[in-house]
């Protein structure tokens, strides 16, 4: 039923021509709008009593204002505010009053619609906000093949409600703010109260109330308000798609943002380990789940040093190559016409490509695209003499450790082609003149207080249970020292 048709079924009048907005404060609300009939008005009567609904039709429920005319219509207009109101004729339909026009604005931008009732100083809003949306669903990134499955959606009620869900306790604090001048986008801070930091949750909250711009769409746009340091190619804000991630982060004495409009929930203090860890780790037993860490830890050092390495042993220092592996590589790079460096950083920039072609292209597509891009193109310019196999080789086992830890992607694309151009103009000392530059400038940088390479620098021997290493959760007594909160214990 439309908002048209529903009216109808009730005594809805329509205002006369010389008698509208005769109300200031319907005028105040309409006055607002650049086209101000994109609003629905209509006056209705209970009693003695004559009021006037304002409502978003593309936004409101028509149901569920059905249901608070019904029962408004039992009333015999005896009522002397808006809260009596409410308290006599709707016990159970969500209803709640606002004092100015500029908060009922917002809610029928929010869905809901607004009621003034003649005497009435306060403006009854009932919830009727009515728009398709997305499922609580799997993650297309963070999947598990053990534990929870149900990841956030593009509703914030929604995504509170599966933190709540998860931690049923009274000191789960949830803060709600407004984020943006045009879209007005609800937001959320989530912490455990006398868990997390006192100091963090301000600071976050001051980041929150400094915003001021036209809006915010999703969680990616919002990261760098949050970011301490904003031009850094290393991300300071974690993210997550799944609930029981960010439960485990609050549970540490993190905060998090949630954002209506975005599947992702951010995340603060960030430490630069947090993405070396996986879902699955959580529901795999304690053995395996330090085995793939440490592959995972051994993947990012291939892809950073494998191809920066390659080059300056082929351009310096070829002598520290065995002779029974020198002598297939000078065969294999014979006759190529460009110089070592630059093969190998056009390589890179080749894979790099059939990346963003595979990410931006529908799936179907970007994988024949990726096969074709892969397989052929690499296949015809070693045919064609322009590619040699061995730097082929290099990229490809350097890209398969990239993307091990996809947290790091973006940072380590960048670098791998820095230590490769390094190593290309001053060989194994500008590698290692690089990789000590890269230590000091992590090792400076600080999340919300949080050194951002701990527990490494500086060394936590406490936080090492869940570092390199994955213990039984037995062994977790105490929260992580790496992040600053209140109260440091977790098990008694």
């Amino acid at each position: 039923m439309n908002i048209g048709s529903f009216f109808a079924h009730y005594k809805c009048v329509e205002k006369e021509e010389e008698t509208k907005n005769q109300n200031p404060t319907i005028e105040e609300i309409k006055s607002q709008f650049s086209t101000p009939d994109v609003l629905v008005e209509r006056e209705f009567s209970f009693g003695e009593k004559k009021g006037t609904i304002l409502l978003h039709p593309e936004l409101t429920d028509s149901s569920a204002v059905r249901q608070v005319l019904i029962a408004f219509s039992k009333s015999d207009g005896s009522e002397k505010n808006a809260k009596e109101l409410i308290e006599k004729t709707i016990p159970i339909t969500e209803c709640q009053t606002v004092e100015t026009a500029d908060e009922a604005l917002d809610m029928i931008l929010m869905g809901d619609a607004a009621i003034i009732v003649d005497d009435f100083d306060e403006i009854i809003i009932a919830n009727a906000k009515t728009w398709d949306q997305r499922g609580v669903s799997e993650p297309p990134v963070e999947t598990v093949l053990s534990g929870p499955r149900e990841g956030f959606t593009e509703d914030i009620k929604t995504n509170l409600t599966l933190l709540i869900r998860k931690l049923k306790t009274p000191s789960l604090a949830i803060e709600r703010f407004k984020v943006g001048k045009l879209s007005n986008s609800n937001t959320a801070i989530v912490y455990i109260k006398g868990v997390a930091n006192d100091k963090v949750v301000k600071q976050v909250k001051e980041k929150l109330e400094k915003i001021n711009t036209d809006g915010v769409l999703d969680a990616s746009c919002f990261e760098p308000f949050l970011d301490e340091r904003p031009y850094s190619m290393f991300k300071q804000v974690g993210k997550s798609e799944k609930p029981d991630i960010v439960v485990s982060k609050l549970l540490e004495g993190r905060v998090a943002v949630v954002l209506d409009g975005s599947p992702i929930v951010l995340t603060v203090p960030y430490l630069f380990i947090e993405d070396f860890s996986s879902p699955q780790d959580h529901y795999e037993r304690p053995a395996y789940a330090t085995f793939i860490r440490f592959i995972r830890y051994f993947a990012v050092v291939l892809a950073l040093f494998v191809p920066a390495f390659y080059v300056a042993i082929q351009v310096f220092n070829y002598d520290v190559i065995p002779l029974r592996l020198l002598v297939p590589l000078m065969n294999a790079t014979r006759g190529t016409p460009l110089p070592i460096m630059l093969e190998v950083i056009l390589v890179i920039l080749f894979f790099e490509m059939i990346r963003e072609c595979m990410l931006r292209t529908p799936v179907a597509i970007g994988f024949a695209l990726g096969l074709v891009g892969v397989i052929v193109m690499s296949e015809t310019a070693v045919s064609a003499g322009i590619l040699s196999i061995p730097p082929i080789l290099v990229v490809a086992l350097s890209s398969l450790g990239l993307f091990m830890v996809p947290g790091h992607v973006n940072s380590m694309s960048i670098l791998r082609v820095a230590f490769t151009i390094g190593a290309g103009i001053l060989g194994i000392y500008g590698l290692i003149l690089m990789s000590i530059f890269l230590v000091h400038y992590l090792v400076n940088i600080e999340s919300y207080g949080s050194p951002y390479l701990a527990p490494f620098a500086p060394f936590i021997a406490k936080d090492q249970k869940d570092a390199l290493f994955k213990e039984p959760y037995t062994h977790f007594k105490e929260r992580p020292y790496s992040i600053n909160q209140s109260n440091k214990i977790r098990q008694r």
